[in-house]
Formats: C-alpha cells, sequence, structure tokens
C-alpha cells in the first residue's frame, strides 16, 4: 500500500503541493501558526528587500493550497488569526425570525386565553396580528423551550 492509497482508506485527500487535508474540514489554530512560521521564516532569510514568500512560494513550502497560503499571509499582515463566523449568530427560538419580546408574550396571551388552543390557531392569529408564518414544529418548540 503507498502513501496515496493509505491517505484515502484514511479520509484524506492529496493536494497539489503533496500536502494532506480533510475535505471541508478548516486548519486548526495550531495549524495556522505553523503556516505562519514557514512565512515568517521565509520572509527573514530574504537577504534583498523586494524578496519576498509570494503565495505560490509559501504554498510549496508548507504544502498547503494557495488559497490557504492566501489566507495564512493574510493573518500574519493582520497579526491574527481572523476566524470567519459560522451561522447566523443568533440563538433560540425565533431568532431567525426576529422574535422580540412582544411576539412572544403574544403567544402566551393566546395560550393564557384559551391553554387547549389548537395549534394551527396559533399559526393563524400570530400570522394574522404580525404577517410572519409560523409552523406547526415551530409552535411546538417553542412551548417545550419557553412556554
Amino acid at each position: 500500500m503507498d502513501i496515496q492509497e493509505f491517505a484515502t482508506a484514511n479520509g484524506l485527500s492529496r493536494n497539489e503541493n503533496g500536502g494532506f487535508y480533510i475535505s471541508g474540514a478548516e486548519f486548526g489554530k495550531a495549524k495556522w501558526v505553523e503556516i505562519i512560521a514557514i512565512y515568517f521564516d521565509a520572509i527573514n532569510e530574504a537577504t534583498n528587500s523586494e524578496c519576498s514568500c509570494s503565495i505560490r512560494d509559501l504554498a510549496r513550502k508548507a504544502k498547503i493550497s494557495n488559497h490557504s497560503a492566501a489566507k495564512a499571509i493574510a493573518y500574519h499582515e493582520a497579526g491574527y488569526i481572523s476566524r470567519i463566523r459560522k451561522g447566523n449568530g443568533r440563538n433560540g427560538v425565533g431568532a431567525m425570525k426576529s422574535f422580540r419580546t412582544n411576539h412572544d408574550a403574544y403567544i402566551y396571551l393566546l395560550y393564557k386565553q384559551k391553554p387547549k388552543r389548537p395549534i394551527e390557531s396559533y399559526m393563524s392569529k400570530f400570522n394574522k396580528k404580525f404577517n410572519i408564518e409560523l409552523s406547526h414544529s415551530f409552535i411546538t418548540r417553542w412551548f417545550h423551550q419557553i412556554g
């Protein structure tokens, strides 16, 4: 079994510069620091002030893609490793629908008026008042987490 077969059997792919990676997985902070250290060393080794380490040079030396090399250089220039936050930054029931306290209060008011109210009634009354459509599962989650 050669290294390519071994890597493939373990869920790894090989990039054009000979490095291994997991498709779709981001580098950890330690890997970014390792790449930036390679870039830093390459810059410091340059004897001519005009000579620097290009994206392609870094990609070859660190065995990463050109895209990752460009990100590493940007992190080096910024002085920190920035991560793009995934998701919408919101949490909780109703966050995606921009729920406010008055929305929660209205659902609770409907409940207080008629505790045995069918879920479809919550959906239609809420839509009529706020022009926001709620699903059956949304109302169920609301009662499990908030109500």
